[in-house]
């Protein structure tokens, strides 16, 4: 019977060090990895991807990656998408982490093309479920091709988005009522709803 191992949670200092961690990681991955990067790692992933690509294959790991899809990075992803099994963009991505279903790794400062010099680790299983977030945003993101197709052909998909904050329709309606240059058809719920928004000074200054 194997020993489990220790949690313990650490910063890994080195780019060297950094790298072997990362090795060790995808050994250590059983089922699944999870990767969420930032606009500029694609590039530095297909390179690493690519040494541990036959081995993530012959255990059968899932390899879901989540990235900001630009057309500074379009070229990598597309490589990525190759290399990967599932490859989705989401707008605003921020800082990077990498998740299995033991192990948690995530840079520790910013690495702009370049392999990260410090790593924070961890295997302590409250923090790597509580990572778990992930699937949040994998829920929120759109299939790489859809956003690749719309970079090339400089077409904007069609969105359609449900507001639930009062401040942020509230700006909304000004921003449609500034843009518009003929007409504006307003439809609203109740009649509450009709004398609430006539009292807001900004609109009506906008609608005059």
């Amino acid at each position: 019977m194997s020993e489990q191992p220790s949690e313990r949670t650490e910063i890994i200092w080195g780019s060297q060090n950094v790298i072997d961690a990362l090795s060790k990681f995808f050994s250590n991955a059983k089922a699944e990895i999870d990767a969420c990067l930032d606009y500029t790692r694609p590039l530095v992933w297909t390179r690493t991807i690519d040494k541990f690509s036959a081995d993530i294959k012959a255990k059968g790991i899932r390899l879901r990656v989540l990235t900001e899809i630009t057309p500074e990075n379009i070229s990598s992803c597309k490589r990525l998408s190759v290399l990967v099994d599932e490859l989705r963009h989401l707008d605003g991505i921020k800082g990077s982490f990498y998740i299995s279903e033991e192990e948690y790794l995530a840079p520790a400062i910013f690495h702009e093309g370049n392999v990260a010099s410090q790593m924070i680790y961890t295997n302590v299983r409250e923090l790597v479920e509580h990572q778990q977030l992930f699937d949040t945003l994998w829920n929120k993101s759109i299939p790489s091709e859809e956003k690749i197709k719309v970079i090339e052909d400089g077409i904007q998909p069609n969105v359609t988005e449900i507001i639930r904050d009062f401040h942020q329709m509230q700006k909304l309606g000004v921003k449609l009522t500034t843009s518009a240059r003929e007409e504006i058809l307003v439809l609203l719920s109740t009649a509450k709803a009709f004398y609430r928004q006539d009292k807001l000074e900004d609109l009506q200054t906008h609608l005059e």
